[in-house]
């Protein structure tokens, strides 16, 4: 897992339970969905995780997608193009994780 910088456990303290590799894929998606300036497809965030990542299951992104949108911290339109559901939140990641918007 990539180190995360300090307080981005505070969001996801239920992912402990999760096992590490699941962990890591989560925090990489949200850094893609956080950094994007609009909404998402699921073609465009599978596009953008596999230029960063080793990755085969697509449906796995989809279903982790899904998961996110149930757990509210994502946000799908009828389009199913997803983003963070609430900017505050969406800000304090990008500057939680030292990222560019």
């Amino acid at each position: 897992m990539a180190e995360r910088r300090a307080g981005t456990e505070l969001i996801f303290i239920d992912l402990e339970k999760v096992d590490s590799p699941h962990r890591f894929t989560e925090v990489v998606l949200l850094d893609i969905l956080a950094v994007a300036s609009t909404p998402q497809t699921i073609d465009q965030v599978w596009a953008a995780m596999k230029a960063q990542m080793a990755l085969d299951d697509r449906h796995a992104i989809v279903r982790l997608l899904t998961s996110l949108a149930q757990d509210h911290y994502l946000t799908a339109d009828t389009e199913k193009r997803y983003a963070f559901r609430f900017p505050l939140i969406r800000q304090w990641w990008i500057l939680a994780q030292g990222l560019s918007s």
